[in-house]
């Protein structure tokens, strides 16, 4: 799990409005020390303190925690292409795997960069010839995909990873598993017909049913859930 990096943040805040830690820590109502710890990862606020940092800095809670939702599709294909980059070059392989997994550890709630360095573990996995290292390589890589599968609630990127696992499983011969993906796959399918067709049975959408390549699109996802 990432480490908190809160008091990290309080310091940067304490320096940016010019106070000192004593100061800090007279509005705050505690000791001098207890600031000092915090800033030097020590230990955490209590949670009981955080609404009173966040009211002495003006900024909200979730930026004293350094929290992110979410890392931006712009942002994730920055750090995709600077992975990629490192990988295309095979004297940076060791280099490009740290940086990878560090950027999976400071982003781990980010399912699409999952999905993204996940595909550049299993496309780069036979790079150096070293069937040690490469098998490495995909297991890290189906961790990543398992992860995007089980977890994430973006279709789209749960079929990709399903897709990769998939190829995985079977280059392992893992017919069993691989199996299991396709029936996952046939699964989501039927899933997303389901709804869409749930969704537009409603009165208002008599002119949308009509259209044909509305038609076009459920026929196509029925064909893709009864075929074998």
């Amino acid at each position: 799990m990432e480490k908190l990096k809160i008091g990290e943040v309080i310091y940067n805040l304490r320096k940016e409005k010019g106070v000192t830690q004593e100061e800090l820590a007279h509005f705050i109502g505690i000791s001098a020390a207890a600031v000092s710890k915090w800033e030097s990862g020590i230990s955490y606020p209590d949670i009981t303190l955080l609404t009173g940092l966040a009211t002495f800095f003006n900024v909200t809670i979730d930026k004293l925690l350094n929290f992110k939702i979410e890392l931006s599709d712009e942002e994730v294909m920055k750090i995709y292409s600077e992975c990629e980059a490192l990988f295309s070059n095979k004297y940076n392989l060791e280099e490009a795997i740290e940086v990878s997994k560090n950027n999976i550890l400071n982003h781990s709630n980010s399912y699409l960069l999952k999905l993204r360095i996940g595909c550049l573990f299993f496309a780069y996995s036979c790079r150096d010839g070293d069937e040690i290292k490469g098998n490495d390589m995909l297991r890290y890589a189906i961790k990543l995909f398992e992860d995007v599968s089980v977890n994430c609630t973006k279709m789209e990127l749960v079929e990709g990873a399903l897709f990769q696992l998939g190829a995985i499983y079977t280059e392992f011969e893992e017919y069993d598993k691989a199996n299991e993906v396709t029936v996952a796959k046939r699964t989501l399918t039927l899933n997303l017909y389901e709804t869409i067709s749930k969704i537009f049975e409603e009165p208002i959408y008599d002119v949308i049913r009509e259209n044909k390549e509305f038609i076009s699109i459920l026929n196509e996802l029925k064909r893709l859930e009864t075929s074998e």
